[in-house]
């Protein structure tokens, strides 16, 4: 088996046994079935045969290169004027990727979502899993759909870091992806404007103390200035009226 590695040239060669055969290399088309020949797509590929050998190389390998598996045909006429042909067939893998978001955030009680982004050839097998423990579809809150987990009415206790494993040829190439998931309380996005209110009311009550606190002092000082002469002082005018009658 041929890797295939992204963004690097993969170069196929098959041996030349018979004199000046006609040389074919086609790529089968795995997704449709078909054979689709090379000659035809110059820009990717590039064919170079003599006597004793013929290669084929990729270029810049790419993702779309996972479709395909590689076939050397080799054909003569003999001398009998039959055409004889034999022909080696090369079949690529690439490791696989993972890659899931960092950090999750969600409200409690919402659906929890997951989507694991994978590439690989053959096709990866993917792990579910929440530190040690497996994930498995129960038919009720969790349902795992190939790379895709979701999880009904998130819980507090569905905070975690979840990871997703992808694996080729029986774990032989594998790779994976972590995302922490947060749950928040379904009253988070009142906590600011509850914080404002509440700075609100203690600054309020601290004006109010403050004030009263002053005003307490400015009346204090008011009794303070008056002299004890003004404070014994008679009611004069009183005195005068009283005599008077």
């Amino acid at each position: 088996m041929f890797k295939l590695i992204l963004g690097k040239p993969l170069r196929m060669e098959c041996n030349v046994t018979d004199e000046n055969p006609q040389i074919t290399w086609v790529r089968l088309n795995l997704v449709s079935g078909e054979e689709e020949d090379v000659d035809d797509k110059k820009e990717k590929y590039d064919v170079v045969s003599n006597k004793q050998a013929s290669s084929l190389t990729i270029r810049k390998v790419t993702l779309d290169d996972v479709k395909y598996d590689y076939t050397c045909k080799l054909s003569k006429v003999s001398d009998l004027g039959q055409t004889i042909g034999v022909s080696e067939t090369f079949i690529t893998y690439m490791a696989p990727t993972a890659r899931l978001p960092k950090d999750v955030s969600l409200e409690e009680g919402t659906l929890l979502t997951l989507n694991c982004s994978v590439t690989g050839k053959p096709k990866p097998t993917i792990q579910w899993k929440v530190g040690n423990t497996t994930l498995e579809s129960d038919g009720e809150r969790i349902s795992i759909n190939y790379n895709i987990l979701q999880i009904q009415n998130a819980t507090k206790e569905d905070r975690a870091e979840y990871t997703c494993i992808a694996s080729i040829m029986n774990g032989a190439e594998e790779a994976s992806a972590t995302a922490n998931v947060r749950v928040k309380d379904k009253l988070s996005p009142l906590w600011p404007f509850i914080g404002i209110c509440l700075e609100v009311v203690v600054l309020c009550l601290i004006i109010l103390i403050y004030e009263k606190r002053r005003n307490k002092s400015e009346l204090e000082e008011s009794d303070t200035d008056q002299s004890p002469e003004q404070k014994n002082t008679p009611d004069v005018g009183k005195d005068v009226r009283h005599r008077n009658k």
